[in-house]
């Protein structure tokens, strides 16, 4: 059984490892390289069904820019994960109804903790709800594009009563 592949192009530089990490036969892991010295990406099979969850993006420094999931293991990224350049984790989009179009984008700030999350609850493409949180992670201010133009109609702030 072979465990470990490299792969070169026509001017002998190396352009992709596959390797076998869990030992049972299948590949499950690639790395991908621009110029046989150059990181540019990783794929990786989490759970061994044959199907890539995981694609980790790096810069030409070789900083890791941007990690996308596959969080229902279907074959198809529905998570991505944003980083700046200082490799702290700053947004995450998510495709939550399976339509290969992000709806929810989660903002992070400096200490990866969550500032604010947009939602497109109509699937037009564009946030309708946008939801603000305090440092302990608490929602503390919604606000609600009720017609779908692009600004908010509604606002619900914690503590108060909320109308229907």
């Amino acid at each position: 059984i072979i465990d470990y592949i490299q792969y070169y192009d026509s001017q002998r530089n190396l352009s992709q490892i596959d390797a076998d990490t869990q030992f049972d036969g299948k590949i499950d892991h690639r790395e991908f390289y621009r110029q046989g010295k150059d990181l540019i990406k990783i794929e990786k099979d989490l759970n061994s069904d044959g199907k890539t969850d995981l694609w980790q993006y790096f810069d030409l420094s070789g900083k890791p820019t941007r990690v996308s999931f596959d969080i229902d293991f279907d074959g198809v990224a529905d998570r991505w994960d944003l980083l700046n350049e200082e490799q702290v984790f700053q947004i995450a989009v998510f495709d939550s109804d399976k339509d290969q179009k992000p709806d929810q984008w989660q903002f992070f700030n400096s200490f990866s903790e969550l500032e604010k999350i947009h939602f497109d609850t109509n699937a037009d493409g564009s946030p309708d709800r946008w939801e603000y949180f305090d440092k302990s992670g608490e929602a503390v201010r919604a606000l609600i594009d009720k017609i779908f133009d692009g600004i908010a109609d509604q606002e619900k702030i914690r503590g108060e009563p909320s109308e229907n």
